[in-house]
Parts: C-alpha cells; structure tokens; sequence
C-alpha cells in the first residue's frame, strides 16, 4: 500500500493540520516559483512546505 493511501484516512492522527498529504505538485510549484526571476530578492530562506505539521505540533 503506498504510503499516501495507508494515511489519507488518518491525517489527525498523523499530525497533519491541513488534513492531507502535501502533492508533489505543491512541492513543484514552490520550487518553479523559487528559480524564477520573480524571487530574485528570496535570499538565504527556509521555506516549510509540510501542510502545517510544525504549527500543528
């Protein structure tokens, strides 16, 4: 069973405050965004892409 299914039934219990799995998707777009010339000024940044996991905790 992938590991996305064995947890899509069960976020609370998982710690997962937005209630899913975050996409690989997401993940892209992030990343799309972050080499772009749009982020040029993004320096030296720690980006938490974990669908508030730590908030959560």
């Amino acid at each position: 069973m992938p590991h996305g299914d064995f947890l899509a039934g069960q976020p609370a219990a998982f710690g997962m405050a937005g209630g899913r799995m975050v996409e690989p998707e997401e993940v892209a777009d992030l990343v799309a965004f972050l080499v772009s010339p749009v982020a040029a000024s993004v320096i030296g940044s720690d980006v938490v892409i974990d669908g508030g996991t730590l908030k959560h905790c």
